[in-house]
């Protein structure tokens, strides 16, 4: 292995030279230099081939290093990252964030900090520049990822409702983040672009346009309560039934069902607890699912029923039981 020579050491070398030994002495030194140098900037534009699965299993192995990744993007709020498909796991380690070098600016919003970046200044991280190759392939790759829907067919706002699921193959720094991550709250290791290339896009079910005629439906359910109230929750605490204290979503799968047949997704029902302001623990969920086109949408409100204390050991025994649903299905008018 070489070791650079400093500007002052090879000027002290010369000077120790006699005139007659300097000439041929300056070439070789002049030559050895070139190589070098020629070698460093070899090593520093070529780019290791990394798989994305691996890429998150084990980020430290490729800290600082310029590498080359082909994955799934994904681009939202508070989400500008790879998100590889076929990896175990990968939203739970390993999570890579995205910046783009040069001047470009961070393409989502996300907490906390200043991101802005002065034109004209390449993007730096942990003391190293990194640039940014403008092309068409870079173009092509913004335009497809943020393509979208403003409004689903029901007239509500749409979120998410992208038109392309954008595939690239992307070269840039790795950054393992550790200690301390980047993006998001601190959530990821980062890959800072500096080159695209391969650019796909699959198209989403998400509708372009269209007419569509909506029926709206809403179900409730009593909201003292009732005789079967009280049994769910003596059946729970005997331990028949506990998971109406624990599983909000099987719950709230449980109250659709009982109220349609229209509907057979579970996995994507996405529900969540919350503690309105005078509560010391939460009493309300809230849970939504939406089909990939958006043409058909649920709603479910879900409540603890402070009556129903009496028959629990204590406040976070209380049964889950459903109170409102609402469907909402579109179809496309001729």
């Amino acid at each position: 292995m070489f070791s650079l020579t400093t500007v002052e050491e090879i000027s002290q070398l010369l000077k120790n030279l006699g005139p007659r030994k300097m000439a041929p002495r300056i070439i070789a030194i002049a030559v050895f230099l070139s190589f070098i140098a020629l070698g460093l900037a070899k090593a520093q534009s070529t780019s290791d081939n990394v798989d994305v699965c691996e890429l998150q299993r084990n980020p430290s192995a490729y800290n600082h290093k310029l590498i080359t990744v082909r994955s799934h993007l994904t681009l939202a709020f508070e989400d500008f990252s790879l998100d590889p498909e076929n990896c175990p796991r990968a939203r739970g380690t390993g999570w890579v964030w995205l910046e783009l070098g040069g001047d470009a600016g961070p393409q989502a919003m996300y907490c906390c900090g200043d991101h802005s970046r002065p034109k004209g200044v390449n993007l730096e991280v942990e003391r190293i520049s990194i640039p940014l190759k403008e092309d068409v392939y870079l173009k092509q790759m913004m335009r497809l990822l943020v393509a979208e829907r403003d409004k689903a067919p029901t007239g509500k706002p749409c979120y998410g409702c992208r038109y392309f699921r954008v595939y690239a193959t992307l070269t840039g720094r790795f950054f393992a983040g550790e200690p301390g991550g980047y993006g998001h709250m601190g959530c990821c290791s980062l890959l800072a672009i500096q080159e695209v290339s391969d650019v796909t896009a699959e198209r989403t079910k998400i509708p372009i346009g269209g007419h569509f005629s909506c029926t709206h439906k809403t179900w409730f359910w009593p909201r003292a309560v009732t005789r079967q109230q009280i049994a769910l929750q003596r059946s729970a605490m005997s331990g028949e039934d506990d998971w109406r204290i624990y599983s909000m979503k099987r719950v709230a799968l449980e109250a659709i069902h009982s109220k349609t047949s229209e509907w057979s997704d579970e996995w994507s029902l996405e529900i969540n607890e919350h503690w309105p302001g005078d509560q010391p623990f939460p009493i309300e969920a809230d849970g939504t699912w939406d089909s990939e086109d958006r043409l058909i949408s649920f709603s479910i409100k879900l409540q603890r029923p402070r009556e129903l204390l009496k028959y629990a050991h204590k406040r976070f025994d209380i049964i889950w039981v459903p109170v409102k649903l609402t469907q909402d299905i579109c179809t496309f008018e001729d």
